[in-house]
């Protein structure tokens, strides 16, 4: 038998292949690549510092990058239909042929390449759907003005057209519903056929678009899916049990809260450690995002996957410290957790800085570790004093910036002396008053966050102006909204003459 022989010519330095040539010479990836770089004043932003406890894997990319799309869709289509363009006639909506997540991955993807817009009008799905809504939303008032308050709910319906299990054909709100209870009724109508969790609706109760990983969720459980088998399409990790842990968390909680609810109890972790990691927010973290990275490219190519290792080293910190607790934490009281949980994550953050020394749980006790915390504690109360930072002043880089929405007015200003540093720590329980050498060298720049008058947000710059921490009170994770205000000052604040000339 004849040797095989490998006639295939190997890549030169930098060469790209063929696969990556025939993905860029077709116009819908060129299309995607360019919706992938951010616009000047993006709608939605990710934090791209190396602390966030939510970075995104390809497959929920997609979903991020879609409700991006619907946060500027302002009352989908209803203006246009409003203005000559015929009704299409309502029809009933079809059974989804094949495996429900693999099609609502693919419809998603169509969302992001093409837009939300197209993607309707392409479809006579799509056409019938915005129409039988806004034809409803004619026969109902009070839907009508859920619809007019509500317009990333909407636009959520509206992209999720292809699932909807009903006609809207004589539907009619319950009799004592109005407001919000009108909305969520006809979500319910459209989309679920099954109970589904009481923390998965919370995100549609807002004006922004429900982020569309929860909506996915919502989809395939209130349609008889499974989620364990949709984390194999969207890269999530869910285990089997914790479908049954989701239905039973608490109704106040969110999204995020509910599914580290669930998993901690999957886990058999004792419910004083639930209740106290739960009352941190710096600790609210969704275990069903993998921390290695997509488990599925759903574009098949080989680009590097978005799930930095940082994120990794999140999810072990997050797992070492649920293990520390369990085993330590019936020695501590309430309130000495919290303190622990403050010191452990403001050591996590500093070992995670370039030249850092990862934090770690093995061998601390718990006298030694409450020992450190109040150390730690007494410090940022009385900040001023350390390290001698309150004389230090150092040059501004940008000016303060303001902004006013609909959900009352953002300040941007920033802290320029160690005394303000250290008022920003003893507001928000943070250790940016040691900052204040790295601010003199250069090093940092340091931005304080006010919503409504109130300190929000502790933002820090590097050198070159990039983000490298956006943290809030007690070191919490910034929300999605928190991080659409920082997106839009990094836009359009103005960096002052003298830093320019630097």
């Amino acid at each position: 038998m004849d040797r095989v022989v490998n006639q295939h010519r190997r890549l030169g330095l930098d060469e790209p292949g063929r696969r990556y040539l025939r993905r860029h010479d077709d116009l819908a990836a060129r299309e995607f690549d360019e919706a992938r770089r951010p616009a000047e004043e993006p709608a939605a932003w990710t934090c791209d510092c190396d602390q966030c406890a939510y970075i995104l894997s390809p497959a929920d990319f997609i979903l991020h990058s879609a409700a991006a799309s619907l946060a500027g869709f302002e009352r989908p289509g209803f203006a246009r239909l409003r203005h000559g363009r015929a009704p299409v006639a309502a029809s009933a909506p079809s059974p989804i042929a094949g495996d429900l997540a693999s099609v609502m991955l693919v419809h998603l993807r169509a969302v992001v390449i093409d837009g939300l817009d197209v993607t309707l009008d392409a479809s006579a799905c799509g056409q019938a759907a915005r129409s039988g809504l806004r034809l409803a939303a004619r026969d109902t008032p009070a839907l009508a003005a859920w619809c007019a308050a509500r317009p990333g709910a909407v636009a959520m319906l509206l992209a999720l057209a292809p699932f909807w299990i009903r006609s809207l054909d004589g539907w009619a709100p319950p009799a004592d519903a109005d407001g919000e209870d009108v909305g969520l009724a006809v979500m319910k109508h459209l989309l679920v056929r099954y109970p589904v969790p009481v923390p998965l609706y919370a995100p549609w109760r807002g004006t922004s678009p429900p982020p569309f990983k929860w909506a996915v969720w919502l989809v395939v459980l209130g349609q008889g899916g499974s989620l364990h088998d949709a984390a194999r399409v969207f890269g999530w990790r869910v285990a089997r049990a914790l479908t049954g842990w989701l239905a039973q968390a608490p109704v106040e909680l969110g999204p995020v809260e509910a599914v580290m609810w669930a998993e901690l109890r999957r886990l058999r972790v004792g419910e004083p450690v639930v209740r106290r990691l739960g009352t941190h927010p710096a600790y609210f973290l969704d275990p069903t995002d993998d921390g290695e990275g997509a488990l599925h490219d759903p574009f098949g190519d080989d680009r590097a996957p978005l799930a930095p290792a940082s994120r990794a080293a999140q999810r072990r910190f997050w797992d070492e410290t649920v293990a520390w607790l369990q085993r330590h934490g019936e020695a501590l009281t309430d309130a000495d957790t919290i303190a622990v949980l403050d010191w452990a994550m403001h050591c996590h953050i500093e070992g995670m800085r370039p030249g850092g020394v990862p934090f770690r749980w093995r061998g601390r006790t718990a006298a030694s570790v409450l020992a450190d915390a109040r150390s730690y504690h007494q410090r940022v109360t009385a900040g001023r004093g350390w390290a001698n930072g309150a004389a230090i002043a150092w040059a501004r880089h940008r000016d303060d910036w303001a902004h006013e929405d609909v959900d009352g007015r953002w300040l941007v200003r920033e802290l320029c002396s160690g005394d303000a540093l250290a008022e920003e720590s003893q507001a928000l329980l943070h250790c940016v008053f040691g900052y204040a050498y790295r601010c003199v060298q250069g090093l940092s720049q340091i931005y304080s966050v006010a919503h409504d008058d109130e300190r929000t947000l502790t933002i820090e710059l590097d050198a070159r102006g990039d983000v490298v921490q956006v943290r809030g009170r007690s070191n919490r994770a910034p929300t999605e909204r928190e991080l659409q205000i920082v997106a839009r000052w990094r836009s359009a604040a103005p960096v002052v003459a003298s830093a320019r000339a630097r």
